[in-house]
């Protein structure tokens, strides 16, 4: 009996805390019942490339994601460390899962830091009256005057790729894609962000950084260059942490065969980071090295560069006389040096000149810089080109017509160019130009080519005579004189169909005097190098004798 009632009791306790537990669990899953949402939690990856042993680099790849247990996660804040310098509350937003960061590092070493936090689907984004524009994908809150089209009432608030505003007013307005409305930044984040940001932190190591000559701007640093006393080196530097990094240049220009302080920074001259060139004027004649290096933000210096390399040799030569003779015959094309002897023995022996002049052998040798190739020339009060089928016209036009305007005297004499300048005609396009404008155009002719003994006769025979050729002409191109200018030389023969003889010669001004005169051949084809007593040679001197005279 006792047995009995004792298992009633058990039997009762058992029962009641079962009751109890199913009420309790229950009462804990009851779906009415409102808990509130549960923040995300954030990741934070550091891309295996960009890290060391014990220090990284300034650029570093990170991913980073998030878990939301009861929703999804729409997007992150995230901030480095110095950010916080401008403001506290410096996050930003964005809904991509990973980018490249450059960090400032401004010394020798340095540590940096990282936060991201996501934030779920309980955020809101209330952005009242927002449409998109079809240009560059741009948020507006369409509340200006004009309803579905962009006015300069409307609010911007995302720019798309491009900065500033690119929609053009009137522009149509639509509404937003389901999930554009997340590339904004959400307008109340109550208990919708990790509270816990992941982080990480960055011991980070300056990278030196280097400087190289810009390509081509040197002739080739293993041969030997001359040049007048005027030089402009133009360079490129690079730095890993960031081009802003850069804070100097130093540059040392040395005789051959001078060693530069080892101490770069007491090299005596300076130049800020933003220079990228250096013009050298008044330089000594002799052979000379430039030598460059870079400085960074943290002291760190490049290798020095040095133009010419240890095999070149860069000659500087002062300018002698009043004439500039300019080479421009590629040595193919001057077999024998034929050509420069002609103009250097007429030079030599002219009375009034007498050897009193300056060489300019271009080739592909002409200078990078217009600024020397303008200097070069204007050395002197007179200047003789010539130059073969390939001159280098386009390099130096501009230069040529600001000499010219300047009211020296030039006389550039070569093959036909037109045949041979890719189409462009740069000589000719500032012969026309609105400011100098000798020439009105260019025909090209049939005649193919003017063969030996042909007669080029003078249009202003008071001052200069007829040329007879001595070599053919091939590719012969008609000058058509502007109105400020005189024909000099016309062909003795019209081409087929024609009645009008070439012209291969101006002069400019009209009615002089000389300032500048153009022939459309080779002036030394008029000489006879192989028969120097040949009488029809004589007008080939006098004509450079008129030209050079004061």
């Amino acid at each position: 009996m006792i047995r009995t009632e004792l298992h009633k009791l058990l039997l009762c306790g058992i029962m009641t805390l079962l009751v109890s537990a199913m009420l309790l669990t229950c009462t804990s899953n009851n779906p009415t019942e409102i808990i509130g949402n549960r923040r995300p939690d954030t990741h934070l990856f550091l891309y295996p490339g960009t890290a060391g042993l014990d220090t990284t680099l300034s650029t570093q790849i990170l991913h980073w994601w998030g878990d939301d247990p009861d929703g999804q996660v729409m997007g992150y804040y995230y901030s480095w460390d110095f950010y916080q310098e401008a403001r506290a509350d410096s996050f930003k937003w964005t809904t991509d899962e990973y980018d490249t960061f450059l960090v400032p590092i401004r010394q020798k070493y340095d540590e940096f830091e990282f936060f991201v936090k996501a934030v779920d689907n309980s955020a809101l984004w209330d952005y009242p009256e927002l449409k998109k524009s079809g240009t560059d994908n741009e948020y507006f809150q369409d509340s200006g005057e004009s309803p579905g089209q962009y006015d300069a009432a409307d609010i911007a608030f995302y720019f798309g790729d491009i900065a500033g505003i690119q929609t053009a007013t009137g522009a149509p307005l639509e509404d937003l894609d389901e999930f554009d409305i997340y590339k904004l930044p959400p307008t109340d984040t109550t208990g919708a962000v990790d509270a816990t940001p992941a982080d990480l932190s960055f011991p980070v190591r300056n990278s030196k950084p280097s400087v190289r000559f810009v390509y081509e701007s040197n002739p080739p640093d293993s041969i030997y260059a001359e040049t007048f006393t005027t030089r402009t080196f133009f360079w490129t530097a690079n730095d890993s942490d960031g081009i802003e990094t850069i804070t100097n240049y130093y540059y040392y220009l040395a005789d051959l065969g001078e060693t530069p302080p080892s101490d770069v920074k007491q090299w005596p001259n300076r130049l800020p980071g933003l220079q990228k060139n250096v013009t050298l004027r008044n330089l000594a004649e002799g052979f000379h090295v430039f030598y460059l290096a870079v400085e960074d933000i943290a002291g760190d210096l490049s290798p020095v560069i040095r133009y010419p390399a240890d095999k070149g040799r860069w000659y500087v030569k002062e300018p002698y006389g009043d004439l500039l003779l300019v080479d421009d015959y590629e040595p193919y094309q001057d077999i024998g040096n034929w050509t420069t002897d002609f103009y250097n023995g007429v030079l030599d022996t002219m009375t009034g000149v007498n050897g009193f002049y300056s060489n300019w052998k271009v080739e592909s040798l002409v200078p990078y810089s217009v600024t020397d190739i303008f200097e070069t020339m204007n050395f002197f009060d007179k200047v003789i080109w010539y130059g073969d089928s390939n001159p280098h016209f386009q390099t130096t036009a501009s230069s040529i017509y600001r000499y010219i305007a300047s009211g020296k005297k030039m006389l550039i004499n070569s093959v036909s160019p037109t045949r041979y300048i890719d189409g462009t005609d740069s000589l000719y396009l500032f012969l026309k130009s609105d400011s100098l404008a000798i020439l009105d155009g260019v025909l090209a002719t049939d005649i193919g080519r003017a063969s030996k003994n042909s007669v080029l006769e003078s249009q202003l025979p008071d001052i200069y005579p007829d040329l007879t050729l001595a070599n053919f002409i091939s590719y012969i191109d008609a000058l058509i004189p502007s109105a400020l200018s005189d024909s000099l030389f016309v062909l003795d023969k019209a081409p087929r169909g024609s009645t009008i003889k070439p012209c291969l010669g101006i002069r400019y001004p009209k009615g002089g005097p000389d300032q500048f005169i153009y022939l459309n051949f080779p002036l030394h084809y008029a000489y006879d190098i192989e028969n120097p007593g040949r009488a029809e040679n004589a007008a080939v001197i006098e004509l450079l004798r008129q030209f050079l005279a004061d």
